[in-house]
């Protein structure tokens, strides 16, 4: 009888795991940690929102490579802006990059994400001036 018990509860353990996605699916569990809507990706074609443009020197960035960013802000009276940026697959803390001014409405800034196990990741966050800020996400391969 114990054994059968046991049976039971690794057999019911089997077939939730296989059917856990379509429940979650079902009952509308949300994962913890999405995207917001509005987000702006950044890579070498230019992402506009609300005037302010954002470009990178590559499409993918690399771990431990530095990535130039350049951001066009028209109505900031800032010296800098923020980029604050988390793991999206994998939680790996929160890094933030500073984007000085290069000349009147224009930053520019070089970011270097830390090493991750996974071979790619998404890491997403905003950029700020203190005042306005956008979603911003970038993607990262090995």
């Amino acid at each position: 009888m114990n054994n059968l018990l046991k049976l039971s509860f690794i057999l019911i353990a089997l077939a939730g795991g296989f059917f856990l996605d379509e429940l979650i699916k079902v009952l509308g569990i949300k994962h913890a940690k999405s995207l917001p809507a509005t987000n702006c990706s950044v890579s070498k074609v230019v992402c506009v929102h609300d005037e302010i443009s954002i470009i990178a020197d590559k499409d993918i960035t690399q771990p431990l490579k530095p990535t130039k960013i350049d951001v066009y802000w028209p109505n900031s009276k800032q010296d800098y802006l923020m980029l604050t940026l988390e793991g999206y697959e994998m939680m790996m803390g929160e890094v933030m990059f500073r984007l000085d001014k290069t000349s009147h409405h224009s930053f520019s800034g070089e970011i270097i994400l830390p090493v991750c196990t996974e071979n790619s990741m998404t890491w997403f966050g905003q950029l700020t001036d203190g005042e306005q800020l956008i979603n911003t996400s970038i993607r990262m391969e090995q």
